[in-house]
């Protein structure tokens, strides 16, 4: 969050005149060159050999963490700033007198160095172009690790590339020093060797704290505040650095790409896209990417065009290389260093150390914390025999090159050291990684089986299933223990067994199933086992081919999903698990839809009332007053038994629909799709006026938080400028047989107009029969069971019944209760009303329909096509915070241009003759 008491471009003290000699202009384009490019990831041979920081720089949100003594020196003006929000942009609170001296702590991969980088730059160009401002002494303090700690300012001076030789830039920067004119960045605290911190210590507050210059200095967050020995700084203000939002890591990879292939704006979209499709489809990529390090990591192993980006452990792979072993972005003596080491025994070192450090968090031995003496102990039995006939020195020299390089000395490593003596993976998606990478090369099959049957290893073996389907080999392996986890769920249903059995039987097969869809049909057909995708018989266990595998998976998780017997999130991830895999319900084994998915149920009309008698007790602001009733009067129509879903919307998406304007009838409609430059900045505009409003939800989570406040266009525009449903590409989203979400209101209408011409060209429907959004009035008729002379509070019964519906957890008194599934789960789930009529009325995701939200008095007309007025939606969804949400009678509105991830559509079919 900015600071709105401090703007960003604030000077707190005037840019003071310098005197640039020759020699200081030297010594400044000597730092210009040297913090010029981004350090780390730039690409090699993609159009540029480098990429410049100022490109890509996105300035870092900061918390005060710590005051030190600035709080009571600070402006009585500051002090009021800094005491009523303490979290700002690093360029505002570096423009405070306050943070004159300041300490930058964070993670490791934050972006400590290049921030460091990018201020010495910026201030050594504002010194060389126009003779003002402060003269920047930029030092990375792990150079005193080999020369020692300096003894006095002109000795560090002296040091300084641009300076060594150079007598007259000493001279000049030690006056600079006397004048207050410098601003020293001190890059690496955590660096310094452990013997050297209390000398240094000595010298910084003694040479250069106690001076009247500007200083920043840098350490990883876990470091400074340890007690091994002490480096934190007595009385100095510490300002903690955030990681990206999603708002900056969007930038981010826009403006990576863009410097990266120099101005080719086709290959900078193609490039743009295929990153934000990676971090979309995985969640824990976004998680990654958090760090600025590891984000440039993700761009620059999308932006190689020859690699196939198969799936998530092929990018991952990709980045563990780079991260490991790829030398272009380590300094000289990394590079020597590195040179000595064999890759594929380094990769194998740290996958068993991942994978054992797993096992024992696992077996709850806090195995996540790996001790230095581990590290060394995991490299030197694990160096080949050869090694041993060193001398005792050369072996110690060479066992400190492989731990070095796990735990990136010279970087933000893999393994991250997080405090005295203890380490730790960079994150659980590397670890996982690395895990199953041992897994399937070194584990054999009966312990890999063991593993399987216990859910805390799951996610390690979707990990291998997805290295299988990269790379082809051990897909056998994967198949074959598929197999065997899919027979013993079967016998497990279908005896009279132990609950708990049942239980991690049915696990058991949600794993199978995960297995399956990460390898996927297309690379099995591909690998030569198109008969398991295709296959309709029960499965041979000595059937070399799988034949029928596929098959018997939907068949198996179906059944799992229908027991009642089980618990609910175990059939909750069966169904998706299903639906990822081949949703045998609605799709054939080819992956065809089947023609009945899209079925409608008849309801009948007639007099009676919508809305209620007794008010409905709300929270939500967006409500709409529910009574008194309505009287009304309603023709016989028909309503789809699901909402529309993402294999059903895929084909409008395939067929081109978003660039045929003939299904986006209306004004606002047809501006939306031709994307009308005007509209779409009024669309941005009614965006940021109502964002508190209608996107409060979302910005209840941390995808979200930050667009509220940081830059909130972009996000507006990322909602209005698409071509397909706002999260088409996410996996918690897109699920085949889940209901589309993230579609507006113009994207339903369109869809119906293209489904109507598809239906009467097939003579599914007549030349005259209308499909559309159901109005308000038709969609609770269907919901209440009104048309069949009944009259439910809920679309299954007159009681609220969590078990025939996906929402939140409201059994607790939490007042933020907690969220059972996030995202929308596969439609037909739990039913609801007559097991003939609609379903999924109730929970999971709201729905659009086409009326105005006008109060049940008002006897305007409903139904105007256009214009920008809210529309009414119905339904509840998984996010709902509503215990009534589901109410038949519960009402909300949004405006048509809005797109959620909890907002979806189902379709009405009026039956018309030719002539009226």
């Amino acid at each position: 969050m900015t600071d709105e008491t401090i703007p960003i471009d604030a000077e707190r003290e005037p840019r003071r005149a310098l005197n640039v000699t020759a020699d200081l202009a030297a010594y400044l384009s000597v730092v210009l060159a040297d913090t010029e490019y981004l350090a780390f990831g730039n690409p090699q041979g993609i159009g540029a050999d480098r990429i410049r920081l100022e490109d890509v720089w996105i300035p870092p949100t900061v918390t005060v963490s710590e005051f030190g003594k600035a709080l009571a020196l600070a402006p009585p003006s500051e002090r009021r700033g800094i005491s009523e929000r303490t979290v700002m942009q690093v360029d505002a609170a570096l423009n405070m007198v306050t943070f004159r001296k300041a300490v930058i702590t964070a993670p490791p991969g934050f972006g400590k160095s290049t921030l460091c980088r990018r201020l010495a730059n910026l201030y050594a160009y504002e010194a060389n172009l126009h003779r003002h401002g402060w003269i920047p002494v930029h030092v990375p303090l792990s150079s005193v690790n080999d020369s020692g700690v300096w003894t006095s300012l002109e000795e560090l001076f002296g040091r300084l590339r641009g300076a060594q030789g150079r007598p007259g830039v000493v001279n000049v920067l030690t006056e600079a020093s006397a004048a207050g004119h410098l601003w020293f960045f001190l890059d690496g605290l955590d660096e310094v060797d452990a013997g050297l911190i209390q000398p240094l210590r000595t010298f910084l507050n003694a040479a250069i704290l106690s001076t009247r210059n500007r200083v920043l200095i840098t350490c990883r967050i876990d470091d400074y505040f340890a007690e091994r020995p002490r480096r934190s700084l007595r009385n100095m203000p510490v300002l903690e650095m955030a990681g990206f939002t999603e708002d900056q890591l969007d930038t981010y990879v826009e403006q990576w790409h863009s410097s990266a292939v120099g101005g080719q704006s086709t290959l900078i979209a193609q490039r743009v896209s295929a990153t934000r499709e990676v971090l979309d489809a995985h969640s824990e990529l976004r998680e990654v990417a958090e760090s600025p390090l590891l984000a440039a990591v993700l761009c620059m192993v999308d932006s190689q065009p020859l690699r196939a980006q198969s799936g998530r452990a092929e990018v991952l792979r990709q980045a563990v290389d780079y991260l490991l072993v790829d030398p272009r972005w380590r300094g000289e003596s990394a590079r020597r260093v590195r040179d000595r080491l064999d890759p594929v025994l380094l990769k194998d070192l740290v996958g068993r150390l991942a994978f054992d450090a797993l096992d024992r968090s696992i077996s709850g031995q806090d195995g996540n914390r790996i001790e230095w003496s581990t590290l060394r102990r995991y490299v030197e039995t694990g160096l080949p025999a050869s090694s041993h006939y060193l001398n005792a020195a050369d072996l110690a020299q060479y066992i400190d090159a492989y731990v070095d390089q796990l735990v990136g000395t010279s970087s933000a490593g893999l393994v991250q050291e997080r405090q005295a003596g203890v380490f730790e993976f960079a994150h659980r998606s590397f670890q996982e990684y690395l895990a199953a990478q041992h897994l399937i090369k070194f584990v054999d099959r009966s312990y890999r089986w063991g593993l399987a049957l216990r859910p805390e290893w799951n996610e390690v073996f979707a990990y291998a299933a997805s290295i299988a389907q990269a790379s082809g080999e051990n897909v056998t392996d994967i198949f074959m223990l598929s197999r065997g986890l899919l027979r013993r769920a079967r016998r497990f249903l279908t005896e009279h067994s132990e609950q708990e059995a049942r239980s991690l039987a049915a696990i058991g097969a949600c794993l199978a199933g995960d297995m399956l869809a990460e390898i996927g049909s297309e690379a099995a057909i591909r690998y030569g086992f198109s008969a398991a995708v295709t296959g309709q018989t029960e499965p041979d266990p000595d059937d070399p081919a799988f034949t029928g595998l596929w098959t018997f998976c939907a068949h198996t998780l179906l059944a799992v999903a229908s027991r009642s017997d089980l618990i609910r999130d175990t059939r909750m991830r069966a169904l998706c698990a299903v639906s990822r895999v081949r949703d045998s319900r609605f799709v054939d084994e080819l992956g065809r839809l089947r023609d009945d998915m899209g079925s409608f149920v008849r309801i009948p009309g007639g007099d009676g009332k919508v809305g209620t008698d007794r008010p409905l007790e709300m929270s939500e602001r967006k409500r709409l007053a529910s009574s008194p009733p309505r009287n009304v009067s309603v023709a016989p129509f028909e309503i789809a038994r699901f909402p529309v879903t993402n294999v059903e919307y895929r084909r409008f998406v395939d067929d081109g629909g978003y660039d045929d304007p003939q299904w986006w009838v209306g004004h606002d409609a047809g501006r939306w799709q031709r994307q009308d430059p005007e509209f779409i900045g009024r669309l941005v505009l009614l965006w940021d006026q109502q964002k508190d409003l209608n996107f409060v939800k979302e910005f209840g989570e941390d995808e979200f938080a930050a667009y509220a406040q940081d830059q909130p266009e972009r996000i507006a525009r990322r909602i209005m400028q698409r071509r397909h449903p706002l999260y088409w590409q996410d996996s918690r989203f897109n699920l085949p047989t889940a209901p589309v979400v993230g579609v507006n209101l113009w994207e339903a209408h369109a869809y119906c107009r293209w489904l109507q011409a598809r239906l009467r060209q097939s003579g599914r429907v007549g030349p005259a029969d209308v499909v559309s959004l159901p109005t308000e009035i038709e969609w609770e008729w269907a919901a209440g069971g009104y048309g069949a002379g009944e009259r439910r509070d809920y679309p299954w019964g007159d009681a609220f019944d969590d078990t025939k519906c996906v929402v939140r957890d409201f059994s607790s008194s939490s007042p933020e209760p907690w969220i059972v599934h996030f995202g929308a789960i596969p439609v037909g789930f739990f039913g609801g009303g007559a097991n003939d009529g609609p379903q999924d009325m109730g929970g999971n995701v709201w729905e659009w329909v086409s009326s105005l939200s006008l109060p049940w008095s008002d006897d305007g007309d409903r139904e105007i096509a256009d214009g920008l007025s809210k529309r009414v939606v119905r339904g509840g969804s998984w996010y709902s915070r509503e215990r009534l949400a589901t109410h038949v009678s519960f009402r909300l509105d949004d405006p048509p241009c809005n797109a959620y991830w909890d907002l979806g559509f189902r379709l009405a079919l009026r039956r018309r003759t030719a002539h009226g």
